[in-house]
């Protein structure tokens, strides 16, 4: 009964909708890869009527990428997945900023990644 109620509580915890919690959330994977790697970025946003753009960055020491997504705000996607390719060996911040209609953050989550060259596994 009690390995029962532990599945039912589990099952209804995943299927809480994003209402009410954090506007904005990420996940990158893989946390930890060889170079040249594909980092795949995948966000979840709570619609809202104020998200207009959202800004993805990758920073390292040698490398920067950023790409900003136009939103339509409630009407907007509630994931959205993103795949960076080619990343060279560093240690990154991939930051996600939610921006309103006049360019302010209103939310931001990140990750850290790190991307190992070949030599990095002696």
């Amino acid at each position: 009964m009690r390995s029962a109620l532990l599945l039912c509580v589990s099952l209804v915890a995943m299927a809480t909708p994003l209402h009410g919690s954090d506007p904005l959330r990420i996940s990158v994977s893989p946390a930890y890869s060889y170079a040249p790697s594909t980092l795949n970025i995948r966000l979840r946003l709570e619609p809202s009527a104020e998200n207009r753009s959202v800004e993805i960055i990758a920073d390292g020491a040698d490398f920067y990428r950023s790409s900003e997504i136009s939103l339509d705000g409630e009407r907007g996607p509630a994931t959205f997945e993103l795949k960076l390719r080619n990343v060279p060996g560093g240690d990154y911040q991939v930051v996600a900023v939610l921006k309103d209609h006049a360019g302010r953050p209103r939310a931001s989550a990140a990750r850290a990644v790190t991307v190992m060259s070949m030599g990095d596994h002696d």
